[in-house]
């Protein structure tokens, strides 16, 4: 059976940083229009491979605490590949409800926060998943991108 990974959005595959003027624009940054915000967004190149190959051996979803807009507007500009199915943001889990069943074994959460923070604690909940199914990587803020340990420790987690 394949396993669930849920990717954090917000500085684990890629931070955006909200532009306040027209001359507020970055030339190593993707421009993405949210409503009526537009952000400067910087993929984390390295992170964002390591979904894609993880696509082969499991099922890869993400989970978000922005909006579901935004989710879905970086995920389209970024070709994070992600469905609209495989996309929760922070309405699914205000209301508490997959569409699908979690195996807790085979169920693991990826993200920047510290596994103690609400944001995460909420997540774990929301995916009634236990600490060991929580990975946590480094935070990425634009450049580098995230460190070769943290794939290395992925690859070898999900890749065996």
């Amino acid at each position: 059976m394949k396993r669930k990974l849920f990717f954090d959005l917000d500085d684990t595959l890629m931070v955006s940083i909200e532009r306040f003027s027209e001359t507020d624009v970055d030339d190593s940054a993707v421009s993405i229009q949210v409503g009526v915000t537009t952000y400067n967004s910087f993929e984390n190149q390295k992170m964002i491979n390591f979904l894609h190959a993880s696509r082969i051996y499991n099922n890869c979803y993400m989970l978000t605490a922005a909006s579901e807009l935004y989710a879905k507007a970086h995920n389209l500009i970024l070709k994070l590949g992600f469905k609209d199915d495989e996309i929760f943001s922070k309405q699914y889990v205000a209301f508490k409800k997959l569409p699908f069943d979690i195996e807790k074994e085979n169920t693991f959460l990826i993200d920047n926060l510290d596994i103690n923070s609400s944001s995460s604690k909420e997540k774990m909940n929301f995916l009634g998943i236990e600490k060991e199914n929580y990975i946590q990587v480094e935070s990425y803020y634009g450049s580098p991108n995230c460190s070769d340990k943290d794939i290395e420790i992925l690859v070898k987690k999900f890749f065996k």
